[in-house]
């Protein structure tokens, strides 16, 4: 089958640790930019959100390996109460390669999908249909199950861009001239597309293998961004396994963060490597503890076009558990902003609701603020410190147990009766 194109969303101490993440983010919905007037895009998204209700029970979880560290179960839950949907989400571990069988055995209760590694690039040949993003990128984190289509179709959508361009505006970053990548994943190509949304005109990608950012220079190419590709230092592995540095088991998340991040405490120190940036905006994609072992030098203010003295250095680190992560303290003492990966976690689900509602990630819901609000308030419980620790916590399952579904752990932690899980 020919994949057909669908809409797509090209939205539009001083440690800005988005875990606080204050304000609304609302992106153009794909009707107005159309030319379509604004009611007209409100009732198009009520009779979705109307017509979702009355489907009923629904079934959605985060695919990927590992998966048990992931808190979109608890944004989704707090979303889909908030709007008022009987749907469960739940976390599936699902290894590379293994998809396609994983997508042919769902039943007809399932509705769609939010992919972490490593299948984001793995979807796109499964898909019947995409937005352009995705057609673009060639990477996609968000599916959806038409089942009003005989066989049902399978669509796809990527929200990682406009996940992360929200948090970067969150963050006081309008427009750049120049970035740094740190990282050359599937990730990575998300970022240099978000930052071409910030007409950024020069990147430095910072990756372990330089010739896997072959496709970052074509993207940067096809956007007009000069893309200068640097070797990653090498740096020793950190000791995130067994125990904290305080004696407490180490969580998914690395709980007790204070603690493991005091490197003097730990159990084997790691020796920081310097690592030469050419910007003040660096956008960090590598997974939990990959960059323990560098230390940014942020380039001072006499380098053209390296810094933004009315914003002052940024740094978006996706990875969120643990926070701040080693890389955003030395970034912080440094005197730059750092904001944690949960505010493009939290952007990326609020266009994944949209997509899942009503099939298209620009169309902006009925009461949408309020929405946003919910998963903030959601975020901030499960990332919050236990009574007695000073470090934020995050539960092993982001606060659903393994087979419990997160909709149901969302209504215990504000006392109401959860939901039963779907079955197909």
């Amino acid at each position: 089958m020919t994949p057909e194109t669908v809409p797509d969303a090209e939205a539009g101490g001083r440690t800005a640790m988005a875990a606080g993440l204050a304000g609304a983010v609302a992106g153009p919905s794909a009707a107005t930019a159309a030319g379509a007037s604004a009611p007209s895009v409100a009732v198009e998204a009520m009779a979705a959100l109307q017509a979702a209700r009355v489907a009923g029970r629904r079934r959605l979880a985060v695919l990927g390996h590992p998966v048990a560290h992931s808190l979109s179960p608890v944004l989704h839950a707090a979303a889909y109460d908030a709007l008022g949907l009987p749907w469960t989400y739940t976390r599936v571990d699902v290894a590379s390669g293994e998809l396609r069988r994983f997508l042919a055995g769902l039943g007809p209760t399932w509705l769609g999908l939010s992919l972490t590694m490593p299948l984001k690039r793995e979807v796109p040949p499964l898909l019947a249909r995409s937005t352009a993003l995705v057609d673009e990128l060639g990477v996609a984190n968000t599916v959806r199950l038409d089942r009003t289509r005989v066989p049902f179709t399978v669509s796809g959508a990527n929200t990682d861009v406009w996940g992360i361009v929200a948090a970067l505006r969150e963050a006081g970053v309008g427009r750049a001239g120049r970035a740094d990548i740190l990282g050359s994943g599937a990730t990575a190509v998300s970022a240099l597309r978000a930052l071409a949304d910030l007409e950024v005109g020069r990147v430095t990608v910072h990756a372990r293998t330089p010739e896997h950012a072959a496709p970052l220079v074509a993207l940067g190419a096809a956007h007009d961004i000069a893309v200068d590709v640097v070797t990653l230092p090498e740096t020793e592995a950190p000791d995130v396994a067994g125990r904290s540095a305080a004696g407490r088991p180490a969580t998914p998340h690395g709980g007790a963060v204070a603690a493991a991040n005091d490197t003097a405490a730990g159990p084997r120190p790691v020796a920081a490597r310097p690592i030469e940036l050419r910007s003040d905006l660096v956008v960090s994609t590598l997974p939990p503890h990959a960059a323990d072992g560098l230390d940014p030098v942020i380039p001072g203010s006499g380098v053209p076009g390296a810094t933004d003295p009315d914003r002052g250095p940024v740094l978006l680190d996706v990875a969120y558990a643990p926070w701040p992560s080693r890389l955003a303290e030395r970034w912080t003492a440094a005197g730059g902003a750092a904001v944690s990966g949960l505010a493009m976690l939290l952007w990326q689900a609020v266009a994944q609701v949209r997509f899942f509602v009503t099939g298209d990630d620009q169309l902006v819901l009925p009461d949408e603020d309020a929405m946003v609000v919910a998963m903030r308030a959601a975020l901030a419980d499960a990332t919050a410190a236990p009574a007695g620790d000073t470090a934020p916590h995050v539960a092993p399952h982001g606060g659903a147990g393994r087979g419990e579904d997160a909709r149901g752990a969302s209504a215990r932690r504000h006392g109401r009766p959860g939901a039963a899980g779907a079955q197909s």
